[in-house]
C-alpha cells in the first residue's frame, strides 16, 4: 500500500499579498465587500420599513445572511492581506 501521510491541520498560511504587486485585486475586494455591506444594509432597513414578517420568507433570509458574510469575509480578506515589500 501507498505512504499515507497526515499534514497537521496547523500549518502556517502564508499572508495574502494585497500590497503593490495586486492593486487591482485590492480594489476588487473592497468594491465587494462595499456591495454586499449595502445590501445587507438595505435588508435591515426593509425590516424595520415592512416589519420582521420578511424574516420568514427564505429566499430574504438567505440573501441577508448570504450578503452579510459576504462582506465579513471581504473584511477578512483584507485584514489578512499584508502590504509586501516595500
Amino acid at each position: 500500500m501507498g505512504d499515507l501521510r497526515l499534514h497537521s491541520s496547523r500549518r502556517r498560511r502564508r499572508p495574502l499579498d494585497l500590497g503593490k504587486s495586486a492593486p487591482s485585486m485590492k480594489a476588487f475586494i473592497v468594491t465587494a465587500g462595499v456591495a454586499f455591506g449595502l445590501l445587507f444594509l438595505a435588508h435591515v432597513a426593509r425590516i424595520f420599513e415592512e416589519g420582521t414578517h420578511l424574516l420568514t420568507q427564505p429566499v430574504f433570509l438567505g440573501t441577508t445572511l448570504g450578503s452579510a458574510a459576504a462582506c465579513g469575509w471581504a473584511m477578512v480578506i483584507l485584514k489578512r492581506g499584508t502590504r509586501g515589500p516595500t
